[in-house]
């Protein structure tokens, strides 16, 4: 794991935690907002285990961070001490990770029983609030780290609120979320908040291609997750990006005869998905189960069902993210937006932010986690593509072109706004078959 000057991509986080570790009133719960896998709990393990070192030491900034003095002493773990050495192996009983997943080690067997959807007033007095009043080991404190902070439920953020507010000595709270506004406003106004960005797209494709992955695949998923390495890192392990080939490829010669072969080539990239989610979920459910000691649930059926559900809506999600992504690709093109085309194939301009159509268009979303339990639903992202929009496909970029030109910007922008209701009612009780034929339909009848 990196050490906490080497986190890259994230400055202002680095230099803003720096400055409040020296002011003198060091706060005692942080939020940390921003996307998946671009350093979050990077950076919390890292600041926990300064928090807990038994000897900080102090070097100079020389140029590190930019926004801060060169001469300006920057706080590190002495990385020799006993408290820093067990948290680097993970064992140190003073930071805590908090996450849905606990449920399965509470004492209450009816909690270990209970479908692991947020991260309930359980899992949240049971681990947190009730160990934050202990004493810690070794006197050092204790730092609380909790996991997708946005899916606490609200009667857990209310528990909580004391604790944010009155924290017994020497504990730290620091709460991860990809949005501030998912929490609850008093949650908000009782932490400092620290916000992260996305990486730059050629660190992440330079990450991936260290791992194996080839540069042309590396750079689709760095651009397609806009930005986020760990999600890159997943999302090129789930086999999709020759599904992404053939689906530029249909989308560059549909037409509505050829809808219908467009549906069966969606439902089987979704079956595939969801087959690898269900396969993730069960390995994750049968670790839990052996460390918890439980034996298997009496509901195993009803559980299998509701993961084979959630598993389907997930997969779903990601494969109407990858068709989304090519309809922005496109209307990047249309409208001169992609930054390697210069005027748009209809030779009309960017349209405004304030078009009527435009607000309907959906930002590509980043592909689903691969855990089927308890993920949030990601809402579709409105917006206009932004000047000079690196293309997402770029290793296709011809086919981009070819669909651009089939279709008017204004229709493009409108057919993106139909994906976005398509994507809301995947969590909705419909029949996915008929759900994707309807997507075939409506993309392949898009007039010009």
């Amino acid at each position: 794991m990196p050490e906490l000057l080497d986190i890259v991509g994230q400055d202002e986080a680095l230099g803003q935690l720096q400055r409040a570790l020296q002011s003198g009133r060091q706060p005692h719960a942080f939020l940390f907002a921003g996307p998946e896998g671009v350093g979050r709990e990077t950076t919390a393990m890292q600041l926990a285990k300064l928090l807990l070192c038994e000897a900080p030491v102090k070097r100079p900034n020389s140029g590190r961070l930019a926004e801060l003095p060169q001469d300006a002493p920057l706080l590190v773990p002495c990385n020799r001490c006993p408290s820093c050495v067990t948290a680097s192996a993970g064992t140190n009983p003073n930071l805590i990770l908090i996450f849905k997943e606990l449920a399965r080690f509470h004492d209450d067997a009816g909690v270990r029983r209970r479908k692991m959807q947020e991260l309930g007033l359980a899992v949240i007095q049971r681990f947190l609030i009730a160990p934050a009043h202990m004493t810690s080991f070794g006197g050092r404190g204790r730092v609380f780290i909790v996991r997708q902070a946005e899916l606490m439920s609200v009667e857990a953020q209310n528990a909580l609120l004391k604790t944010l507010e009155e924290p017994p000595a020497q504990v730290t709270i620091i709460l991860l979320s990809t949005s501030v506004e998912e929490l609850l406003p008093t949650t908000r106004s009782r932490c400092q908040v620290v916000r992260f960005h996305a990486l730059p797209i050629d660190f992440v494709a330079k990450r991936l291609e260290a791992s194996g992955v080839s540069a042309e695949e590396a750079r689709f998923w760095a651009a397609m997750t806009g930005g986020s390495l760990g999600q890159s890192l997943h999302a090129s392990q789930n086999k999709l990006f020759a599904f992404k080939r053939d689906l530029v490829g249909a989308l560059a010669g549909l037409s509505e005869a050829k809808a219908t072969d467009l549906a069966e080539l969606l439902v089987r990239a979704m079956g595939e998905q969801a087959e690898r989610l269900t396969k993730a979920a069960k390995t994750q459910d049968k670790t839990a189960d052996k460390a918890s000691g439980d034996a298997e649930d009496e509901e195993e059926g009803e559980d299998s069902n509701l993961a084979a559900t959630l598993a389907n809506r997930l997969a779903g999600q990601t494969i109407l993210s990858l068709l989304v992504s090519v309809y922005r690709d496109a209307l990047h093109v249309a409208t001169g937006a992609d930054a390697s085309t210069g005027a748009g194939c209809h030779g009309q301009p960017v349209l405004a932010a304030g078009h009527a159509s435009a607000e309907n268009t959906t930002q590509a979303v980043t592909p689903a986690s691969a855990s089927t339990h308890g993920q949030a639903k990601r809402q579709p992202d409105h917006g206009t593509p932004g000047p000079a929009t690196p293309l997402i496909h770029a290793d296709q970029k011809t086919l981009i072109g070819t669909i651009a030109r089939r279709s008017s910007p204004l229709a493009l922008a409108e057919l993106l706004g139909q994906l976005a209701l398509y994507e809301e009612m995947l969590w909705r009780n419909v029949n996915i078959k008929l759900l994707w034929d309807n997507v075939a339909l409506t993309c392949a009848a898009t007039p010009a």
